[in-house]
């Protein structure tokens, strides 16, 4: 594929779906147990986080294309497919964002 550096492990995938998991994990343990909750939803931010960082180590800012790409057909018969990947500015937006959420919670 030319123009787009494709990744061999599907970071981005990991680091858009822990917080999904983890927030189902929290909405399952209920009201009852609120720090528990509390406590989990914050580790599931800052595993986030240091996915975050470690994308963010290693970007290679040198480069214009894409990085960290995946790129899986998802409905064929209809053309759809998951395609995900990372610039400079979309990565700014990742680390950003891993970074407030924590600090919201604290």
């Amino acid at each position: 594929m030319r123009g787009i550096a494709v990744s061999e492990f599907a970071w981005l995938t990991v680091l858009t779906f822990t917080p999904l998991i983890g927030g189902f994990i929290v909405l399952g343990i209920g009201a009852q147990r609120r720090t528990l909750a509390r406590s989990l939803a914050l580790t599931f931010s800052l595993v986030s986080l240091g996915l975050a960082m470690f994308v963010g180590k290693n970007f290679d800012s040198t480069l214009t294309e894409l990085q960290f790409v995946e790129r899986h057909l998802w409905i064929p018969s209809l053309g759809i497919e998951y395609f995900v990947g990372a610039d400079g500015l979309s990565l700014l937006m990742i680390v950003l964002s891993a970074i407030v959420v924590p600090m919201t919670m604290l």
